[in-house]
């Protein structure tokens, strides 16, 4: 069927959805972009007629959905009815996706794929990109991940997020939003003027994989699509490998974005083999001052000097943590007081225990805290991974953050005490009774003269690997940001009065 007999059956067929539901998603993702880059273009299309039907869209046009543009500005967007009954979190994700499409295409009367004007032959070499990156933010809009098995864009989406850390989500959503392209620039500049070539190949990637998701490939075309998938793979890792030199939290950074170890053992980030211990700590505090402090000194506990990790810190199971996602239970927890920082601390989980194991091996336990001798103690700053700022409705990385430190002069926490009991420490259980009673300064020094950790340092550097060496946070871009969002909220209040 030509594309306008396929309109054709879709009015034959089609029933009305609530608008609620769309003009919800809209407001969303007005909310989402205007924390990240101006929203005027957005906004003109945000007044535009956008209706949602439920229709066999699978039979019709070999899709689950489809948002058709019309000239005006105004959308119609199309669900396979069984699809969506069937299926509401893709439903959900993809509803977004659509009105994203809606949001951003048009500019000026014109129809654009990732900043670049569609010229109405049927055909653009940016239509994967525009793809790629809808999927992205739609997921984050939603703050729900879909799956390999889900989501046949999933490959050139997680390709979008390493640009995403590599180039900025800046300047990722101004050339989505069609504000300017100052992404495809950027990227010109750190691959030699190869976002064409790239953009082309990705599209390819884009087309093929819907093929196959929706009926299948012939063995060429099989081939064809594993050829690009790895030209895109080594692309990126080189582009990993220059960045990284100049970059020493990028790996980081990109472990947080992608969530696939697969996927990131292909572009040559290899994960650290290490099972974490997740605590979260909330503070109605978001002050600049106070997050630097954070980060580049540890959390200070004023008058307390019980060293126990529960006595400021909630737990996190692994399970809740596979089921519902670390971002999303930062974000419930904030919601509990009104916590308006929330931090997530990261401890490997060996440094926990003294578990001995069958081939007469311990874990190794490592200290976490400083005791100042003033009344307070200080939990270390380099397991205390980033922060969840409810204001901001974002995430910083600590740039400090690194398992592997000099725990020199340092006390063992209760509940590491209550391990050695289990077990008949006594030797640990000593320790930490002596550590307790003596300052850090002290500790510092007798640990030092005694090389007390080297042996432990270089066991946990050996079977660990290597991280980025840790770096002071410099808090002035949280502080400009936080202000930014204020000030802008600030604004809406007074509009709304």
């Amino acid at each position: 069927m030509t594309l306008q007999e396929q309109y054709n059956e879709l009015l034959k067929y089609r029933k009305q959805q609530p608008l609620d539901v769309i003009n919800n998603k809209k407001r969303m993702a007005w909310e989402y972009f205007r924390n990240i880059v101006l929203v005027n273009n957005l906004e003109q299309n945000m007044s535009k007629g956008f209706n949602l039907f439920y229709a066999p869209v699978r039979q019709i046009r070999w899709s689950n959905m489809v948002c058709w543009p019309f000239q005006d500005g105004s959308k119609e967007i199309y669900i396979d009815e069984t699809f969506a009954l069937n299926n509401p979190q893709i439903t959900n994700v993809q509803t977004t996706h659509e009105v994203l499409h809606g949001l951003s295409q048009m500019k000026d009367g014109n129809q654009h794929f990732f900043g670049h004007q569609y010229q109405g032959n049927g055909q653009s070499i940016y239509t994967g990109l525009d793809e790629a990156i809808t999927q992205l933010f739609a997921e984050d809009i939603e703050q729900c991940r879909l799956s390999e098995s889900e989501d046949y864009l999933y490959f050139v989406k997680n390709v979008m997020r390493v640009m995403k850390v590599i180039i900025g989500a800046d300047k990722l959503a101004n050339q989505y939003l069609n504000n300017n392209n100052m992404f495809e620039q950027e990227f010109d500049s750190l691959t030699n003027g190869k976002f064409s070539s790239f953009a082309s190949m990705m599209n390819e990637i884009y087309a093929l994989s819907k093929t196959k998701h929706y009926a299948k490939l012939n063995d060429a075309d099989m081939k064809l699509l594993d050829t690009r998938k790895e030209q895109i793979i080594s692309f990126i890792q080189g582009l990993v490998k220059s960045v990284s030199k100049n970059n020493s939290q990028l790996l980081q950074s990109l472990t947080l974005e992608i969530q696939d170890e697969n996927f990131l053992n292909k572009i040559g980030v290899k994960q650290n083999n290490i099972e974490y211990a997740y605590f979260l700590h909330g503070t109605a505090n978001e002050s600049p001052e106070a997050l630097a402090d954070f980060f580049n000194n540890g959390l200070i506990l004023e008058n307390d000097i019980s060293l126990s990790l529960h006595s400021t810190l909630a737990p996190i199971s692994d399970e809740d943590i596979k089921t519902q996602g670390l971002e999303s239970i930062m974000k419930s927890y904030s919601q509990l007081e009104d916590f308006k920082s929330v931090f997530v601390i990261k401890v490997p989980k060996e440094y926990l225990s003294c578990q001995p194991h069958r081939d007469g091996s311990c874990d190794v336990p490592m200290p976490l805290w400083k005791n100042t001798g003033d009344g307070n103690s200080v939990f270390s700053p380099n397991l205390i991974q980033g922060v969840y700022n409810k204001t901001i409705d974002g995430f910083i990385t600590n740039p400090n953050f690194c398992p592997i430190y000099n725990p020199n002069g340092m006390a063992y926490s209760h509940e590491q005490f209550n391990v050695f009991a289990g077990y008949n420490r006594t030797d640990l259980m000593s320790e930490y009774k002596q550590r307790q009673l003596t300052t850090f300064s002290q500790q510092y020094s007798t640990d030092v003269a005694k090389g007390t950790f080297n042996e432990v340092m270089q066991y946990y550097q050996s079977k660990f690997g290597q991280f980025p060496q840790p770096q002071i946070f410099d808090s002035s871009e949280y502080k400009m940001l936080l202000e930014q969002t204020l000030g802008q909220n600030s604004d809406t209040n007074k509009h709304n009065r």
